[in-house]
């Protein structure tokens, strides 16, 4: 179970990363859009963008031998890196709103209340597929 602290923990690392979104270019490497703004206030020209990450050393040693990751399988972990920029404010934010849903349904408390809860239940789940 994710408890609250290590929820708030992913959303500082979340609210202190570069700000988004971020892309793959070159297929291994993650970039902020064209003349973005890093946290320090310096701003990329405007046909250029901060460079995240680059999974294109994608090396390790097997049987003392030295061997490179399929660029496939590089290709792909740069689009979950540049993705996670998105996608974990996304997962906090629906963590955040089913707990709150959770709260309601749990302060409720008496049995002649379950219609109200699963109204609330309901609600939470409708509002769930309107946003995917």
């Amino acid at each position: 179970m994710l408890t609250n602290e290590q929820l708030a923990e992913i959303k500082a690392r979340a609210n202190a990363a570069t700000a988004g979104p971020w892309t793959q270019m070159n297929g291994v490497n993650i970039f902020t859009d064209l003349g973005a703004t890093n946290k320090n206030g310096v701003t990329a020209d405007r046909n250029d963008g901060w460079c995240i990450a680059d999974t294109s050393e994608g090396l390790t040693f097997v049987d003392g031998e030295l061997v490179e990751m399929e660029s496939n399988e590089q290709w792909d972990n740069a689009k979950f890196i540049a993705h996670a920029r998105q996608d974990i404010p996304n997962l906090i934010a629906e963590v955040e709103r089913l707990r709150l849903a959770l709260e309601d349904v749990a302060d409720t408390g008496e049995l002649y209340h379950e219609h109200w809860c699963r109204d609330i239940a309901r609600e939470a789940l409708r509002n769930a597929s309107e946003e995917i």
